[in-house]
C-alpha cells in the first residue's frame, strides 16, 4: 500500500487509478519500471478491460516496448 501511494501521489495517473482492479495495480507496480510504463499499462487496462491474466501476458510480452519502438 505504501508503494502504491509513493508511486502515484504526484502523477497525472492518480485520476485513473480507481478504474482498474487492485490485482492489476499490483501487477503493474511489480512488473514495470518507469512511471510512463505504468501509465501506459493502466490506460491499456482501462481501454481494453483486461483481466489480470491478460494484463500479465501483455506486460510479459513487452507491449510497451514494442509500442514505443514502433512510434
Amino acid at each position: 500500500m505504501v508503494q502504491f501511494y509513493k508511486t502515484y501521489k504526484d502523477t497525472k495517473v492518480s485520476a485513473l487509478r480507481t478504474q482498474i482492479s487492485w490485482t492489476n495495480h499490483r501487477l503493474i507496480l511489480s512488473k514495470t519500471k518507469s512511471i510512463g510504463e505504468k501509465e501506459f499499462y493502466i490506460r491499456l487496462s482501462i481501454k481494453e478491460r483486461y483481466t489480470s491474466r491478460e494484463l500479465e501476458r501483455q506486460i510479459s510480452t513487452g507491449v510497451f516496448e514494442r509500442t514505443i519502438i514502433s512510434s
